[in-house]
């Protein structure tokens, strides 16, 4: 009997920074071609995040704080979500329920399951 790979699909979660603490809005310069090439993200997400942001002085990626894409899913089947570090939590969950979506899952699935205050990271199609 063979065995079979469990390949469950995901909501990827991955997080930008975009207060401006962290960065020097003064000097915007274009980011490198090669920006986030190297990933296993949707190029179309890549694109969207190249064409929203750009390079400070002192070489950090910037986001404006208004940037939220909605969730890609890739052709590897996982769903990626890039959420702004200002997101707040009922757009999160919004987000959230959207890659969802994207997995054909339900809302009443046991995957939202999660402890309170916590937001989950990754949640799997069960």
């Amino acid at each position: 009997m063979s065995k079979m790979k469990n390949e469950t699909k995901q909501v990827r979660v991955i997080t930008f920074m975009s207060s401006g603490a962290l960065h020097n809005d003064e000097v915007k310069n274009p980011l490198p071609e090669e920006f986030l090439s190297e990933t296993e993200l949707p190029k179309e997400l890549i694109q969207e995040m190249k064409d929203n942001s750009w390079c400070d002085a002192d070489g950090n990626v910037c986001f404006p704080t208004t940037f939220q894409p909605d969730p890609v899913k890739g052709v590897d089947g996982n769903v990626y979500l890039s959420m702004n570090d200002t997101t707040d939590e009922n757009l999160y969950f919004s987000m959230m329920m959207k890659g969802m979506e994207l997995l054909n899952l339900s809302t009443s699935s046991s995957a939202m399951k999660t402890s309170m205050g916590k937001l989950p990271t990754t949640i799997n199609n069960q």
